[in-house]
Protein backbone atom coordinates (compact mmCIF):
# COMPACT_ATOMS: atom_id res chain seq x y z
CA UNK A 1 0.00 0.00 0.00
CA UNK A 2 3.17 2.49 0.00
CA UNK A 3 2.62 5.31 -2.21
CA UNK A 4 6.01 5.58 -3.78
CA UNK A 5 5.69 9.50 -4.30
CA UNK A 6 6.15 9.59 -0.03
CA UNK A 7 8.47 7.03 0.74
CA UNK A 8 10.69 9.15 2.40
CA UNK A 9 14.07 9.28 0.61
CA UNK A 10 16.76 9.90 3.93
CA UNK A 11 18.15 6.94 5.03
CA UNK A 12 19.01 8.13 9.34
CA UNK A 13 21.23 5.36 9.78
CA UNK A 14 23.97 7.59 7.82
CA UNK A 15 23.09 10.40 9.69
CA UNK A 16 22.95 8.84 13.39
CA UNK A 17 26.26 6.84 12.16
CA UNK A 18 27.90 10.12 11.69
CA UNK A 19 26.64 11.81 15.07
CA UNK A 20 27.58 8.62 16.67
CA UNK A 21 31.47 8.88 15.31
CA UNK A 22 31.65 12.55 15.96
CA UNK A 23 30.59 11.75 19.76
CA UNK A 24 33.36 9.55 20.06
CA UNK A 25 35.91 11.73 17.97
CA UNK A 26 35.00 14.37 20.48
CA UNK A 27 35.93 12.30 23.57
CA UNK A 28 39.06 10.49 21.96
CA UNK A 29 41.06 14.32 20.60
CA UNK A 30 41.57 17.74 21.31
CA UNK A 31 38.98 20.30 19.79
CA UNK A 32 40.46 21.64 16.14
CA UNK A 33 42.22 17.97 15.59
CA UNK A 34 41.65 16.27 12.41
CA UNK A 35 39.91 13.65 12.54
CA UNK A 36 37.07 15.64 14.38
CA UNK A 37 37.08 17.94 11.43
CA UNK A 38 36.75 15.21 8.91
CA UNK A 39 33.79 13.11 10.67
CA UNK A 40 31.96 16.53 11.35
CA UNK A 41 32.26 16.97 7.54
CA UNK A 42 30.76 13.58 6.82
CA UNK A 43 27.99 14.51 9.33
CA UNK A 44 27.27 17.65 7.84
CA UNK A 45 27.21 16.30 4.24
CA UNK A 46 24.99 13.40 5.26
CA UNK A 47 22.94 15.80 6.65
CA UNK A 48 22.74 17.90 3.97
CA UNK A 49 21.85 15.45 1.92
CA UNK A 50 18.80 14.23 4.09
CA UNK A 51 17.53 17.91 4.34
CA UNK A 52 17.53 18.51 0.47
CA UNK A 53 14.00 17.59 0.14
CA UNK A 54 12.51 18.65 3.42
CA UNK A 55 12.76 21.71 5.87
CA UNK A 56 13.05 18.91 8.70
CA UNK A 57 14.81 15.73 9.13
CA UNK A 58 12.67 13.94 12.13
CA UNK A 59 14.20 10.91 13.13
CA UNK A 60 12.86 8.34 15.52
CA UNK A 61 14.75 5.34 17.30
CA UNK A 62 11.82 3.38 18.36
CA UNK A 63 11.98 -0.74 19.72
CA UNK A 64 15.81 -0.91 18.05
CA UNK A 65 14.37 0.91 14.55
CA UNK A 66 15.40 4.49 13.41
CA UNK A 67 12.61 6.00 11.29
CA UNK A 68 11.74 9.06 9.13
CA UNK A 69 8.75 10.58 10.12
CA UNK A 70 7.52 6.87 11.15
CA UNK A 71 8.53 5.08 8.44
CA UNK A 72 10.82 1.99 9.82
CA UNK A 73 14.23 1.14 8.30
CA UNK A 74 14.44 -2.05 9.27
CA UNK A 75 17.29 -3.41 7.34
CA UNK A 76 19.72 -0.75 7.82
CA UNK A 77 18.83 -0.80 11.55
CA UNK A 78 19.87 -3.93 11.94
CA UNK A 79 22.98 -3.37 10.82
CA UNK A 80 23.56 -0.56 12.74
CA UNK A 81 22.43 -2.03 15.92
CA UNK A 82 25.00 -0.96 17.89
CA UNK A 83 24.47 2.78 17.28
CA UNK A 84 21.01 2.89 17.84
CA UNK A 85 21.66 1.35 21.44
CA UNK A 86 24.23 3.29 22.22
CA UNK A 87 22.03 6.66 20.58
CA UNK A 88 19.20 5.30 22.71
CA UNK A 89 21.33 4.77 26.02
CA UNK A 90 22.13 8.64 25.61
CA UNK A 91 18.72 9.67 25.99
CA UNK A 92 18.39 10.42 21.51
CA UNK A 93 14.63 9.41 21.25
CA UNK A 94 13.33 11.82 18.64
CA UNK A 95 16.04 14.10 16.54
CA UNK A 96 15.16 16.70 14.88
CA UNK A 97 17.29 18.99 12.28
CA UNK A 98 16.21 21.92 10.57
CA UNK A 99 17.41 22.69 7.47
CA UNK A 100 20.52 25.38 7.77
CA UNK A 101 21.83 23.94 10.69
CA UNK A 102 25.56 24.44 11.14
CA UNK A 103 28.52 22.36 11.29
CA UNK A 104 29.00 24.47 14.66
CA UNK A 105 25.39 23.15 16.49
CA UNK A 106 26.28 19.79 14.64
CA UNK A 107 29.49 19.74 16.78
CA UNK A 108 27.67 20.74 19.85
CA UNK A 109 25.16 18.46 20.38
CA UNK A 110 28.16 15.87 20.36
CA UNK A 111 29.62 17.73 22.43
CA UNK A 112 27.02 17.88 24.95
CA UNK A 113 26.01 14.19 24.57
CA UNK A 114 29.50 13.17 25.09
CA UNK A 115 29.73 15.52 28.59
CA UNK A 116 26.43 13.96 29.63
CA UNK A 117 26.81 10.44 28.99
CA UNK A 118 25.37 7.87 31.65
CA UNK A 119 26.13 10.41 34.52
CA UNK A 120 22.91 12.87 33.06
CA UNK A 121 19.90 13.35 35.77
CA UNK A 122 16.54 12.54 35.01
CA UNK A 123 15.58 16.14 35.29
CA UNK A 124 18.22 17.01 32.53
CA UNK A 125 16.03 19.29 30.20
CA UNK A 126 18.94 18.69 26.25
CA UNK A 127 16.34 20.87 25.01
CA UNK A 128 17.51 23.62 27.02
CA UNK A 129 21.26 22.79 27.43
CA UNK A 130 21.12 22.93 23.56
CA UNK A 131 19.53 26.48 23.49
CA UNK A 132 22.30 27.64 25.96
CA UNK A 133 24.79 26.75 23.57
CA UNK A 134 23.39 28.60 20.78
CA UNK A 135 21.96 25.28 18.88
CA UNK A 136 18.78 26.31 17.48
CA UNK A 137 18.30 23.50 14.75
CA UNK A 138 18.82 20.46 16.45
CA UNK A 139 15.92 19.15 18.89
CA UNK A 140 16.34 16.22 21.11
CA UNK A 141 12.43 16.07 22.78
CA UNK A 142 13.60 13.98 25.49
CA UNK A 143 16.52 12.62 27.56
CA UNK A 144 15.58 9.50 28.96
CA UNK A 145 17.21 7.34 32.02
CA UNK A 146 19.23 4.35 31.37
CA UNK A 147 17.17 1.47 30.55
CA UNK A 148 13.69 3.18 30.56
CA UNK A 149 13.70 3.38 26.60
CA UNK A 150 11.56 0.13 25.38
CA UNK A 151 9.62 0.93 28.49
CA UNK A 152 8.69 4.20 27.17
CA UNK A 153 7.94 2.98 23.78
CA UNK A 154 5.37 0.00 25.01
CA UNK A 155 3.62 1.37 27.78
CA UNK A 156 1.49 4.38 28.56
CA UNK A 157 -1.01 5.48 30.78
CA UNK A 158 -3.97 4.53 28.45
CA UNK A 159 -2.10 1.72 26.94
CA UNK A 160 -3.99 -1.54 25.87
CA UNK A 161 -3.58 -4.55 28.52
CA UNK A 162 -2.94 -8.03 27.36
CA UNK A 163 -1.57 -7.19 24.08
CA UNK A 164 1.41 -9.51 23.43
CA UNK A 165 1.89 -8.88 19.49
CA UNK A 166 5.08 -6.60 19.48
CA UNK A 167 5.05 -5.39 15.75
CA UNK A 168 1.27 -4.82 16.19
CA UNK A 169 2.16 -2.49 19.78
CA UNK A 170 4.67 -1.07 17.93
CA UNK A 171 2.21 0.50 15.58
CA UNK A 172 -0.13 1.61 18.62
CA UNK A 173 2.97 3.17 19.83
CA UNK A 174 3.40 4.79 16.41
CA UNK A 175 0.02 6.14 15.84
CA UNK A 176 0.60 7.51 19.75
CA UNK A 177 3.07 9.85 18.20
CA UNK A 178 1.61 10.31 14.95
CA UNK A 179 -1.90 11.10 15.97
CA UNK A 180 -2.17 11.34 19.78
CA UNK A 181 -0.98 14.71 20.41
CA UNK A 182 -3.65 15.64 17.76
CA UNK A 183 -7.06 14.53 20.04
CA UNK A 184 -5.05 17.13 22.02
CA UNK A 185 -4.94 20.06 19.91
CA UNK A 186 -1.88 19.70 18.32
CA UNK A 187 -1.16 19.78 14.75
CA UNK A 188 -0.67 16.59 12.16
CA UNK A 189 1.80 15.27 10.05
CA UNK A 190 0.42 14.22 6.70
CA UNK A 191 4.06 12.39 6.19
CA UNK A 192 3.79 10.56 9.72
CA UNK A 193 -0.11 9.26 9.06
CA UNK A 194 1.22 7.70 5.57
CA UNK A 195 3.96 5.70 7.63
CA UNK A 196 1.31 4.42 9.67
CA UNK A 197 -0.10 3.47 6.44
CA UNK A 198 2.59 1.47 5.63
CA UNK A 199 2.69 -0.19 8.75
CA UNK A 200 -0.80 -1.40 8.65
CA UNK A 201 -0.06 -3.80 5.78
CA UNK A 202 3.31 -4.72 6.63
CA UNK A 203 2.99 -5.49 10.39
CA UNK A 204 -0.39 -6.29 11.29
CA UNK A 205 -2.56 -7.73 8.56
CA UNK A 206 -0.19 -10.50 8.16
CA UNK A 207 0.33 -11.30 11.65
CA UNK A 208 -2.15 -13.54 13.11
CA UNK A 209 -1.08 -12.56 16.16
CA UNK A 210 -2.00 -8.64 15.93
CA UNK A 211 -4.97 -9.61 13.66
CA UNK A 212 -6.23 -11.46 16.80
CA UNK A 213 -6.02 -8.77 18.85
CA UNK A 214 -8.16 -6.15 16.21
CA UNK A 215 -10.99 -9.25 15.79
CA UNK A 216 -11.08 -10.60 19.28
CA UNK A 217 -12.78 -8.88 22.59
CA UNK A 218 -10.78 -5.88 23.89
CA UNK A 219 -10.94 -4.99 27.30
CA UNK A 220 -9.25 -2.20 27.21
CA UNK A 221 -10.89 1.50 26.14
CA UNK A 222 -9.60 2.46 23.06
CA UNK A 223 -11.06 5.82 22.42
CA UNK A 224 -8.29 7.54 20.36
CA UNK A 225 -5.52 5.96 18.42
CA UNK A 226 -5.87 2.79 19.44
CA UNK A 227 -9.72 2.32 17.72
CA UNK A 228 -7.91 4.17 15.04
CA UNK A 229 -5.81 1.69 14.55
CA UNK A 230 -7.98 -0.82 14.57
CA UNK A 231 -10.52 0.37 12.58
CA UNK A 232 -8.12 0.95 10.01
CA UNK A 233 -6.79 -2.17 9.77
CA UNK A 234 -10.00 -3.94 9.83
CA UNK A 235 -10.65 -1.54 6.87
CA UNK A 236 -8.13 -2.55 4.67
CA UNK A 237 -9.04 -6.37 5.99
CA UNK A 238 -12.00 -6.12 4.43
CA UNK A 239 -10.95 -3.98 1.22
CA UNK A 240 -8.60 -6.86 0.41
CA UNK A 241 -11.61 -8.75 0.81
CA UNK A 242 -13.98 -7.04 -1.82
CA UNK A 243 -10.88 -6.88 -4.24
CA UNK A 244 -9.98 -2.85 -3.93
CA UNK A 245 -7.07 -1.72 -5.59
CA UNK A 246 -4.16 -0.81 -3.92
CA UNK A 247 -4.06 3.11 -4.58
CA UNK A 248 -8.01 2.86 -2.92
CA UNK A 249 -6.48 0.87 -0.02
CA UNK A 250 -4.36 3.55 0.79
CA UNK A 251 -7.04 6.38 0.31
CA UNK A 252 -9.33 4.29 3.11
CA UNK A 253 -6.48 3.30 5.74
CA UNK A 254 -5.41 7.27 5.67
CA UNK A 255 -9.02 7.96 6.01
CA UNK A 256 -9.50 5.72 8.54
CA UNK A 257 -6.82 6.49 10.86
CA UNK A 258 -8.28 9.95 10.93
CA UNK A 259 -11.92 9.59 11.23
CA UNK A 260 -12.13 10.42 14.25
CA UNK A 261 -9.33 13.64 15.11
CA UNK A 262 -13.12 15.47 15.19
CA UNK A 263 -13.28 13.97 18.62
CA UNK A 264 -11.09 16.62 19.54
CA UNK A 265 -13.82 18.56 20.43
CA UNK A 266 -15.44 16.55 22.87
CA UNK A 267 -14.75 16.63 26.60
CA UNK A 268 -13.11 13.87 28.40
CA UNK A 269 -15.41 13.55 30.79
CA UNK A 270 -18.71 13.17 28.18
CA UNK A 271 -16.75 10.58 26.34
CA UNK A 272 -16.07 8.62 29.43
CA UNK A 273 -19.59 9.10 30.66
CA UNK A 274 -20.82 6.13 32.13
CA UNK A 275 -24.72 7.09 32.06
CA UNK A 276 -26.96 7.99 28.87
CA UNK A 277 -25.72 12.00 27.67
CA UNK A 278 -28.18 14.73 28.07
CA UNK A 279 -29.25 16.19 25.02
CA UNK A 280 -26.50 19.08 25.09
CA UNK A 281 -24.37 16.30 25.36
CA UNK A 282 -25.28 14.73 22.58
CA UNK A 283 -25.20 17.50 19.87
CA UNK A 284 -21.90 18.06 20.69
CA UNK A 285 -21.17 14.27 20.08
CA UNK A 286 -22.54 14.62 16.78
CA UNK A 287 -20.39 17.35 15.99
CA UNK A 288 -17.56 15.94 15.88
CA UNK A 289 -17.57 14.56 12.40
CA UNK A 290 -17.91 18.30 10.76
CA UNK A 291 -15.13 18.85 13.44
CA UNK A 292 -13.06 16.22 11.70
CA UNK A 293 -13.35 16.95 8.09
CA UNK A 294 -12.85 21.23 8.72
CA UNK A 295 -9.93 19.82 10.75
CA UNK A 296 -8.39 17.64 7.98
CA UNK A 297 -9.52 19.34 4.43
CA UNK A 298 -7.07 22.14 4.85
CA UNK A 299 -3.43 20.13 5.76
CA UNK A 300 -1.34 19.51 2.80
CA UNK A 301 -0.14 15.58 1.66
CA UNK A 302 -3.66 13.97 2.96
CA UNK A 303 -5.52 12.22 0.46
CA UNK A 304 -9.01 13.86 -1.04
CA UNK A 305 -11.30 11.10 0.80
CA UNK A 306 -9.54 11.78 4.30
CA UNK A 307 -11.99 14.75 4.84
CA UNK A 308 -14.92 12.97 3.39
CA UNK A 309 -14.65 9.60 5.35
CA UNK A 310 -14.45 11.57 8.80
CA UNK A 311 -17.35 13.59 7.76
CA UNK A 312 -19.30 10.24 6.64
CA UNK A 313 -18.29 8.03 8.80
CA UNK A 314 -21.64 8.12 11.06
CA UNK A 315 -24.11 8.28 8.33
CA UNK A 316 -26.57 5.59 7.67
CA UNK A 317 -26.70 3.66 4.13
CA UNK A 318 -30.33 4.58 3.73
CA UNK A 319 -29.33 8.54 4.11
CA UNK A 320 -29.79 9.03 7.72
CA UNK A 321 -27.41 9.85 10.81
CA UNK A 322 -25.43 12.18 11.70
CA UNK A 323 -24.62 15.23 10.86
CA UNK A 324 -27.76 16.00 8.38
CA UNK A 325 -26.73 15.84 4.77
CA UNK A 326 -30.49 15.17 3.66
CA UNK A 327 -31.23 11.87 1.83
CA UNK A 328 -27.38 11.45 0.24
CA UNK A 329 -26.17 8.24 0.73
CA UNK A 330 -22.84 8.26 2.10
CA UNK A 331 -19.79 7.31 -0.59
CA UNK A 332 -18.96 3.87 -0.55
CA UNK A 333 -15.78 3.97 1.05
CA UNK A 334 -17.36 5.44 3.90
CA UNK A 335 -20.04 2.77 3.92
CA UNK A 336 -16.98 0.09 3.99
CA UNK A 337 -15.82 2.62 7.29
CA UNK A 338 -18.88 2.87 8.77
CA UNK A 339 -19.37 -1.71 9.18
CA UNK A 340 -15.83 -2.08 10.60
CA UNK A 341 -16.32 1.18 12.87
CA UNK A 342 -19.39 -0.56 14.36
CA UNK A 343 -17.84 -3.94 14.44
CA UNK A 344 -14.54 -2.24 16.51
CA UNK A 345 -16.61 -0.50 18.68
CA UNK A 346 -18.93 -3.60 19.77
CA UNK A 347 -15.86 -5.28 20.11
CA UNK A 348 -14.21 -2.62 22.60
CA UNK A 349 -14.67 -1.93 26.20
CA UNK A 350 -16.30 0.67 27.05
CA UNK A 351 -16.87 2.87 30.62
CA UNK A 352 -20.55 2.34 30.06
CA UNK A 353 -20.55 -1.34 29.06
CA UNK A 354 -18.87 -4.38 28.46
CA UNK A 355 -17.02 -5.79 24.99
CA UNK A 356 -19.50 -7.78 22.98
CA UNK A 357 -17.81 -11.30 21.29
CA UNK A 358 -17.50 -11.28 18.08
CA UNK A 359 -19.95 -13.72 17.16
CA UNK A 360 -23.00 -11.41 18.93
CA UNK A 361 -20.60 -7.98 17.28
CA UNK A 362 -21.83 -10.32 13.73
CA UNK A 363 -25.47 -10.83 14.89
CA UNK A 364 -25.80 -6.86 15.47
CA UNK A 365 -24.03 -6.13 12.57
CA UNK A 366 -26.81 -8.22 10.66
CA UNK A 367 -29.42 -6.25 11.99
CA UNK A 368 -28.42 -3.22 11.67
CA UNK A 369 -27.90 -4.26 7.67
CA UNK A 370 -29.58 -2.49 4.84
CA UNK A 371 -30.65 0.74 7.07
CA UNK A 372 -27.82 1.78 9.12
CA UNK A 373 -24.97 -0.58 7.00
CA UNK A 374 -24.36 -1.63 3.31
CA UNK A 375 -26.11 -5.11 3.75
CA UNK A 376 -23.57 -6.43 1.07
CA UNK A 377 -20.66 -5.11 3.07
CA UNK A 378 -21.82 -6.98 6.14
CA UNK A 379 -22.14 -9.98 4.58
CA UNK A 380 -18.28 -9.00 3.08
CA UNK A 381 -17.01 -8.76 6.69
CA UNK A 382 -18.95 -11.46 8.38
CA UNK A 383 -18.20 -13.76 6.10
CA UNK A 384 -14.20 -12.37 5.86
CA UNK A 385 -14.02 -12.90 9.93
CA UNK A 386 -16.33 -15.39 10.69
CA UNK A 387 -18.26 -15.54 13.56
CA UNK A 388 -14.95 -17.11 15.26
CA UNK A 389 -12.33 -14.83 13.96
CA UNK A 390 -8.90 -15.51 14.32
CA UNK A 391 -7.29 -15.21 17.51
CA UNK A 392 -10.71 -16.54 19.51
CA UNK A 393 -10.86 -18.56 22.12
CA UNK A 394 -13.19 -21.18 22.40
CA UNK A 395 -14.54 -23.99 23.63
CA UNK A 396 -15.82 -27.56 21.45
CA UNK A 397 -17.96 -30.71 22.01
CA UNK A 398 -15.07 -32.70 23.05
CA UNK A 399 -14.22 -30.88 25.66
CA UNK A 400 -11.59 -29.02 24.30
CA UNK A 401 -10.29 -25.46 24.52
CA UNK A 402 -8.32 -23.52 22.23
CA UNK A 403 -7.43 -20.83 20.18
CA UNK A 404 -9.16 -20.39 16.18
CA UNK A 405 -5.71 -20.00 13.89
CA UNK A 406 -7.62 -20.36 10.74
CA UNK A 407 -11.39 -20.18 9.03
CA UNK A 408 -12.51 -21.06 5.91
CA UNK A 409 -15.33 -19.36 4.29
CA UNK A 410 -17.06 -22.69 3.03
CA UNK A 411 -17.04 -23.71 6.67
CA UNK A 412 -17.56 -20.56 8.93
CA UNK A 413 -18.95 -22.21 11.69
CA UNK A 414 -15.91 -24.56 12.11
CA UNK A 415 -12.30 -23.38 12.22
CA UNK A 416 -9.30 -24.91 13.00
CA UNK A 417 -8.18 -24.44 16.23
CA UNK A 418 -4.39 -25.21 18.23
CA UNK A 419 -5.77 -26.76 21.20
CA UNK A 420 -3.88 -25.46 24.64
CA UNK A 421 -6.96 -27.84 27.08
CA UNK A 422 -8.53 -30.91 27.08
CA UNK A 423 -11.45 -31.97 29.45
CA UNK A 424 -9.11 -29.99 32.50
CA UNK A 425 -5.80 -31.26 31.14
CA UNK A 426 -3.34 -29.15 29.04
CA UNK A 427 -1.81 -30.54 26.02
CA UNK A 428 1.03 -30.31 23.69
CA UNK A 429 1.94 -26.93 21.84
CA UNK A 430 0.61 -26.76 18.81
CA UNK A 431 -1.70 -29.72 18.52
CA UNK A 432 -3.99 -28.36 16.36
CA UNK A 433 -7.55 -29.63 14.98
CA UNK A 434 -9.92 -29.01 12.11
CA UNK A 435 -13.59 -28.66 13.92
CA UNK A 436 -14.36 -29.30 10.11
CA UNK A 437 -13.44 -33.15 10.07
CA UNK A 438 -16.21 -35.79 9.44
CA UNK A 439 -16.80 -39.09 11.04
CA UNK A 440 -17.87 -42.46 7.96
CA UNK A 441 -21.26 -41.20 8.22
CA UNK A 442 -20.49 -37.95 7.09
CA UNK A 443 -21.67 -35.89 10.52
CA UNK A 444 -19.01 -33.17 12.07
CA UNK A 445 -16.72 -34.75 15.06
CA UNK A 446 -17.05 -32.13 16.76
CA UNK A 447 -18.65 -28.66 17.09
CA UNK A 448 -18.12 -25.02 18.75
CA UNK A 449 -20.05 -25.00 21.73
CA UNK A 450 -19.00 -21.36 22.52
CA UNK A 451 -16.62 -18.32 22.67
CA UNK A 452 -14.55 -18.00 26.01
CA UNK A 453 -13.10 -14.49 27.25
CA UNK A 454 -9.42 -14.68 26.93
CA UNK A 455 -9.45 -15.09 31.19
CA UNK A 456 -11.22 -17.89 31.30
CA UNK A 457 -9.20 -19.89 28.82
CA UNK A 458 -6.22 -20.53 30.12
CA UNK A 459 -4.23 -20.30 26.66
CA UNK A 460 -0.45 -20.38 26.38
CA UNK A 461 0.87 -18.01 23.85
CA UNK A 462 3.54 -20.16 22.77
CA UNK A 463 1.52 -22.79 22.07
CA UNK A 464 -0.73 -20.13 19.78
CA UNK A 465 2.48 -18.78 18.19
CA UNK A 466 3.99 -22.71 17.63
CA UNK A 467 0.81 -23.11 15.17
CA UNK A 468 1.26 -20.07 13.37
Amino acid sequence: MSDPRETPTANPLLVLRAFSALRRSVALYPPGHVVIDQVLGELQSAVEQALDATETLRIQIIAGNAHVDGYPYRVESAANAGVLEELSRLGVECLHIDRGVSASELAGVAQLLNELGDRKAESVSIGELLIERGVERVKITKLLPVGEQRERLFSWPDAPKGIDDPEYTGVLSSARQAIGPVFAGESLEAGAVRSLVEGLADQILDRRGALAAILGVKRYENHTYCHSVNVAALAVFLGRRIELDETTLSALAEGALLHDVGKRSIPREIISKPGKLTEHEWRIVKRHPVVGAELLAPISGLGAMTPTLALEHHRDFAGGGYPDLGDEKPTPLSQLLSVVDVYEALTGARSYRPPLPPDEACLMLAKMSGDKLNPNLVRAFISLITFFPIGTAVRTSQGEVGIVIETCEDEPLHPTIVVVEREGAAVAPGYTVNTADRDERGGYLRHILETLPDSDAALEVDAFAQAG
